[in-house]
C-alpha cells in the first residue's frame, strides 16, 4: 500500500503538504506527494483527483490511499492495512440526514472494480455541467459508488476518525487522520 496526495504549486497548499509528509515519515508509511500545475481553478484542481488516482493505482499496481495534503496522520492507520474491499471512505451524515462522502481519506484497492470506479468517477466529472460549481468532485464519486455497488463493488465505510475534520468533528474521538480544511483559507 502507498499513500498518495498532491498539491497545486504557487498556492497556499504548498505550505500545507509538509505537515502531511512529516506525519507519513513519523509512522514510516510509504508515500508520494506530487506537485501539480493548476488545472484552471480550485474546482478543476479537485476534479483532477480521479485521473491522478487512476494513474497512481496503475503505476503502483497495489492499493493506494488518498489523503488530502492539508491533513495529518495522528495515529498509525491500522484499519487501512486490513481492508478487503475495492473502495473505502467515510460517509458523513449531515444534520439534515443527507449522507455525504468525505473524500479527504480514501482507500482504492488494486482491483478491476476499483479501476471501474475511477473510470466512472472521471467520466462523471468530465461530463459535468461546467457552468455549475455546486458539486465537488466527491459528490460525483458518491454517485459512482452508488451505481457500482449495484454491480458488485465491495465498499467499506471507514470510521469517522480516519477522515476527522478538526473543528466540526472534534468530539467524535481521537483522530487517526485529521483534516484541516485549508480550502476555507486558500480556495
Amino acid at each position: 500500500m502507498i499513500f498518495v496526495s498532491y498539491y497545486t504549486v504557487n498556492t497556499g497548499y504548498e505550505k500545507e503538504y509538509t505537515h502531511l509528509e512529516q506525519s507519513f515519515k513519523r509512522f514510516n508509511l510509504e508515500y508520494e506527494i506530487d506537485a501539480i500545475q493548476s488545472q484552471g481553478d480550485w474546482f478543476a484542481n479537485c476534479f483532477y483527483r480521479a485521473a491522478f488516482l487512476k494513474q497512481k493505482l496503475l503505476s503502483h499496481q497495489r492499493p493506494v490511499v488518498w489523503v488530502d495534503c492539508d491533513a495529518i496522520v495522528k495515529q498509525y492507520p491500522e484499519v487501512l492495512f486490513s481492508l478487503d474491499c475495492d473502495f473505502a471512505c467515510y460517509i458523513h451524515t449531515q444534520k439534515s440526514k443527507v449522507k455525504e462522502l468525505l473524500g479527504g481519506t480514501m482507500f482504492f484497492n488494486y482491483t478491476q472494480n476499483a479501476l471501474k470506479l475511477l473510470d466512472l468517477w472521471q467520466e462523471l466529472v468530465t461530463n459535468r455541467d461546467k457552468n455549475t460549481k455546486r458539486f465537488l468532485d466527491q459528490w460525483y464519486l458518491h454517485c459512482a459508488v452508488q451505481i457500482l455497488m449495484k454491480q458488485g463493488l465491495k465498499f467499506f465505510e471507514l470510521p469517522a476518525v480516519y477522515c476527522q475534520i478538526f473543528d466540526t468533528m472534534k468530539d467524535i474521538g481521537e483522530p487517526v487522520i485529521e483534516h484541516f480544511q485549508a480550502s476555507r483559507r486558500v480556495k
